[in-house]
């Protein structure tokens, strides 16, 4: 990993894992470091903001999808790794439990107004080619690890992010980007 100063342009290289290992696979960012996965280590790692060491934190499998932190707990998805998304206590530094998806495979997280969601899908592998089908979104429940509501989509289950009060989900079977209202799905989780 390299840490790159916006003023100077200048890196700092940040050893994560041994040689011959695969690199890091998601992000994700908090006022005190950077928490990193590695799915072939099986591994959460941690980059201190201040010190930039690095700490190896065990727990589940995070693998290529996104991260989002609730409270103390870091969810991850599961990717190809399993249908599920994983969470892991910063504090205690033990396996917080896994949230089922069922046949789906979670690709990105999303917190928004405190509500976790997930861009989920099935994908399969035929014949050399990878297809995707019944893409959703689906809120969890991290307290109940479990899914409270699942929204089909006609395209969806890639990449999501958040801005100008929308959460944008990639759409991996069509190559679509769609946007939601973060009002809108805040009212069709209670819903």
């Amino acid at each position: 990993m390299l840490r790159i100063d916006p003023v100077t342009g200048e890196d700092t290289k940040i050893k994560i894992v041994t040689q011959g290992s695969s690199g890091p696979q998601s992000l994700l960012a908090d006022d005190g470091g950077v928490f990193v996965a590695v799915s072939r280590d099986k591994a959460l790692y941690r980059i201190d903001a201040a010190t930039e060491t690095v700490e190896k934190l065990q727990g589940e499998v995070f693998a290529c999808g996104g991260m989002a932190k609730v409270g103390q707990i870091v969810w991850g998805t599961g990717c190809f790794s399993g249908p599920w998304v994983a969470g892991f206590d910063t504090q205690t530094l033990q396996p917080a439990g896994r949230i089922d998806l069922d046949d789906r495979f979670g690709e990105s997280l999303a917190l928004v107004d405190d509500r976790l969601w997930a861009s989920i899908a099935v994908e399969a592998d035929e014949a050399g080619k990878l297809v995707t089908s019944r893409t959703a979104l689906a809120v969890l429940d991290p307290a109940l690890k479990s899914v409270t509501r699942t929204f089909e989509l006609l395209d969806g289950g890639g990449p999501t992010a958040l801005a100008g009060d929308r959460l944008w989900v990639v759409g991996r079977a069509g190559n679509t980007i769609l946007g939601f209202d973060t009002a809108d799905l805040a009212t069709a989780a209670t819903g």
